[in-house]
């Protein structure tokens, strides 16, 4: 089986070393790499050179965004899987592909796994549901492309990125693959890969733009589901709200946060054993 892994990056050398050496070091040989570079001109260029990989096509280009630099891996690839590992990600050890080939043997349309942020503060693993429901994508969140695997032949299909998105065009590839067209899939239970946890869509400044990109994918496929985003948008405001003014209560009565504090005390305690 081969798998194609694309890389798209713009101005990060010191990522793009990672993640390429990230990716010459598995063990795993039928593996086709995918660089897709936009035009950079801090030094990635120079990096790219010294990569030797056997089965590695480079692409060093200006291009329109993030996704139209994905849509060009994904013409480019011939593999029986797809993988983005864009630079500053990495694999997250040296026999993943290998340990999942079989796997995908199966021959369903995503394969995906768990993913380790990568924060200063430290490293946690970001785990993702069995089964994937209206709900989970419209008010938890999306699918971790460094951590799920293509089938190639679903991007003939459907289609490419929808690239009108500058953030939501993996979760609106998603969304419409799974509830359009029956896309099968199935979860992984082990970490893929090592994620940079400070991208664009994960910057809290971009969220009004993500809310906006995500109504106008509704609007775009589930014209009738409009009003019940909305609405969930709506609860979800009032939950958070009354949850902070609960918090809030109790934190400004001394009884209520003595007993509150006792209560979690005995919490920590249970479940500790």
């Amino acid at each position: 089986m081969q798998i194609s892994i694309i890389t798209i990056n713009y101005n990060n050398a010191s990522g793009l070393a990672t993640t390429l050496e990230s990716v010459a070091k598995q063990t795993y040989t039928h593996i086709e790499h995918i660089i897709i570079d936009g035009d950079s001109t801090d030094g990635s260029k120079e990096v790219l050179e010294k990569y030797t990989l056997y089965n590695a096509i480079k692409i060093s280009e200006p291009d329109s965004g993030i996704y139209n630099a994905m849509n060009k891996g994904v013409k480019k690839a011939t593999g029986d899987y797809l993988l983005f590992i864009n630079s500053g990600d990495s694999l997250r050890s040296d026999d993943v592909i290998e340990t999942v080939v079989p796997t995908l043997a199966g021959g369903k349309d995503f394969y995906y796994g768990d993913l380790m942020m990568q924060f200063t503060e430290g490293d946690r693993i970001r785990k993702y549901p069995e089964v994937l429901s209206f709900y989970y994508f419209f008010h938890k969140g999306s699918l971790p492309h460094p951590s799920l695997f293509f089938k190639k032949d679903l991007f003939t299909r459907i289609g490419l990125y929808n690239e009108k998105f500058k953030i939501v065009a993996d979760w609106d590839y998603y969304v419409c693959a799974i509830f359009k067209h029956d896309a099968t899939y199935e979860r992984m239970d082990l970490v893929i890969s090592n994620f940079d946890a400070y991208g664009i869509s994960s910057d809290p400044k971009h969220r009004a733009l993500l809310l906006q990109e995500k109504e106008e994918s509704i609007i775009d496929h589930f014209q009738g589901f409009k009003s019940d985003y909305e609405t969930l948008q709506v609860l979800n405001k009032d939950k958070n709200a009354t949850l902070v003014a609960s918090i809030h209560k109790i934190s400004h009565n001394k009884y209520a946060l003595k007993l509150f504090t006792t209560f979690t005390k005995v919490l920590s305690i249970i479940f500790k054993k």
